[in-house]
């Protein structure tokens, strides 16, 4: 009975060094960052209400939409509007058309919700 408690005893601390050795190595360092990583990865991605793909967001959707409004505000303050009416028009068509298309395309596939697809023409 001596001699099991005694190796019971010696694995356990074998166990316990060869623990504390893991936690030496880089090896296991890297093991535990890349863990770490994937886990961070797996919580960031989304599914993409339109279309249903799964996308990795690192920057919400809400900050996303506010910066690039403020860019796109700044775009029109440094840059003029064409004088060729002809060509303005032309754009603004464009522009409506493409609201009309996906507000058509979100109403019947009902994801319309949460979306302004307003056309701002400069």
């Amino acid at each position: 009975m001596q001699h099991a408690a005694g190796y019971e005893k010696h694995s356990k601390l074998s166990l316990l060094s060869q623990n504390t050795t893991e936690k030496r190595n880089p090896l296991y360092k890297i093991k535990i960052s890349l863990i770490t990583l994937i886990c961070f990865i797996l919580t960031a991605c989304t599914t993409v209400p339109i279309t249903g793909r799964q996308q990795l967001n690192l920057i919400p959707d809400s900050s996303m939409l506010s910066m690039s409004l403020q860019e796109y505000d700044k775009f029109l303050d440094q840059n003029k509007l064409s004088k060729d009416q002809e060509k303005v028009n032309m754009v603004r068509g464009a522009g409506v058309r493409i609201q009309r298309a996906v507000e058509m395309y979100l109403t019947q596939n009902k994801n319309r919700e949460g979306y302004d697809t307003k056309y701002k023409s400069a």
